[in-house]
């Protein structure tokens, strides 16, 4: 499965990618807050994570983009999966945009 998602947040590239990076679970470069990424397990699942962050207007434009793939009897409901999955990934999306521009870290 695999999920191609993204939203404008009205926040800057730096206060997105501060809201989502977890140091430890996201190594980054030392250039420009650009993508995060990770891999996961999970039962009957594993995949691979990755945000980018694309300036848009005085914004930027978090995309979103994972690749599950099941294992063992998971497989037997993967449509339904990827359809439940689809709507809390585009959920988690729109709480992110809330939460920023709502004012999260506004003193950062």
């Amino acid at each position: 499965m695999v999920f191609n998602l993204s939203v404008c947040i009205q926040r800057s590239q730096e206060d997105v990618f501060q809201f989502l990076r977890d140091k430890d679970a996201f190594p980054q470069a030392d250039d420009s807050p650009v993508y995060l990424e990770e891999n996961f397990t999970g039962p009957g699942m594993s995949g691979r994570l990755a945000y980018c962050f694309v300036p848009e207007g005085k914004g930027t434009r978090l995309i979103q983009k994972e690749w599950i793939r099941t294992h063992g009897l998971a497989r037997l409901f993967e449509p339904i999966l990827a359809r439940m999955l689809e709507s809390r990934l585009r959920t988690r999306l729109e709480s992110i945009r809330v939460l920023l521009e709502g004012g999260w870290g506004a003193s950062v």
